[in-house]
């Protein structure tokens, strides 16, 4: 067998570790993993719990206490929905489970991901700011649209030439258009 220099050994041992680095770091260090019951994927480690009202944060405490739950967030809608992480070696399944079966808790349930079914195809949807506040990325994952359906503008400032309207616009046959019929 031949003898494997120190610097050699040196340098495979660089570029092993290298490697191994690579793949920790793309495999579980910097993405998120999911985790799925078959049914749906949702965060190991992860569960949403909703108490009741009148429920003390020392009784939160007390049944997070015992699956080593720790509150990483409450939600501005629903202040007494909770985001909890507990150690990702217990059963996701027995956790909601233990939650649910407490009489402090409405209801607990995975913490979910969805995935997004439709994306915008309009270059300036990052630019405007009251589709993402009233959430309609999320609306067009259950309807996209219907050239059947007419909607009436009565809205005088309408700009018929403007890129995402002038080829949908639909003009009345029948009509007085600017003093001209058509």
């Amino acid at each position: 067998m031949p003898m494997v220099s120190g610097k050699s050994l040196a340098v495979r041992s660089l570029v092993f570790m290298t490697l191994a680095l690579v793949g920790w770091l793309i495999g579980d260090g910097l993405y998120a993993q999911s985790a799925s019951n078959g049914n749906y994927d949702f965060m190991p480690g992860e569960v949403l719990v909703k108490f009741k009202a009148g429920i003390s944060p020392t009784q939160i405490a007390a049944l997070n206490q015992k699956v080593g739950g720790k509150i990483i967030g409450t939600f501005r809608g629903d202040p007494s929905l909770y985001h909890i992480q507990v150690p990702e070696s217990l059963r996701m399944e027995s956790v909601v489970s233990y939650y649910n079966n407490d009489d402090s808790v409405e209801y607990a349930e995975h913490n979910i991901i969805y995935y997004t079914e439709a994306i915008p195809n309009d270059p300036r949807f990052s630019s405007q700011y009251a589709l993402a506040r009233i959430q309609a990325a999320g609306a067009w994952d259950f309807f996209v649209g219907d050239y059947s359906v007419v909607l009436d503008d009565t809205d005088t400032g309408i700009d018929y030439t403007h890129p995402d309207l002038w080829q949908n616009i639909w003009y009345n046959p029948n009509e007085i258009w600017r003093g001209w019929y058509r």
